[in-house]
Order: structure tokens, then sequence, then C-alpha cells
């Protein structure tokens, strides 16, 4: 399935019966304004992208558009495996 980032969160979030503000929480941040945000922005980066996407229990994988094979899946860490600044991004 294809989508936006936005829609892909918001699926995301509705599958596991869970809204904006309870994500919101899970991550550190105090409400779902957090969360709006990021909406806002023009592009969201990949890190808190998957870190949002582990929360949910979801896996972000790269495909190989040739082979259609799965090349790689991201987990939801920044490069030194610690969690995404918890205060917003500054992208």
């Amino acid at each position: 399935m294809k989508g936006n980032v936005k829609e892909i969160i918001l699926e995301a979030i509705k599958k596991r019966d869970m809204n904006q503000r309870q994500v919101s929480l899970k991550l550190g941040h105090s409400g779902g304004q957090w969360m709006q945000n990021l909406f806002c922005k023009a592009s969201l980066r990949v890190d808190t992208f998957c870190m949002i996407m582990n929360l949910l229990d979801y896996d972000v994988t790269i495909t190989d558009r040739i082979t259609g094979k799965t090349v790689w899946t991201v987990d939801g860490t920044s490069e030194d495996n610690s969690q995404p600044d918890k205060k917003g991004d500054k992208s």
C-alpha cells in the first residue's frame, strides 16, 4: 500500500486503536499538539517516522523495486542507537 507519510501514520494509529495524543504521550511529549506540528512541516525526518512506526509495532522496510525483495528493515532508533530527541525536531 502506498500513501504519504501523514496518511500512513494516521492509518497506523487508527489500526492500533490509538489517537495522536496517546502516541505523543508515549513518545514523551505533552499531548497531541506535537504530532500536529509534525504534520504541518513540509517533510518529516526518517528517524522520527521510524520512531513512531516502531512505537506502533510496525517495521519500516526498504524494498528493491527491481527484484521486489526487502533489502533492509529500518529500526526506530537514531544512528547512535538511542531514541531521537523527544523535545521535537528542529528540521
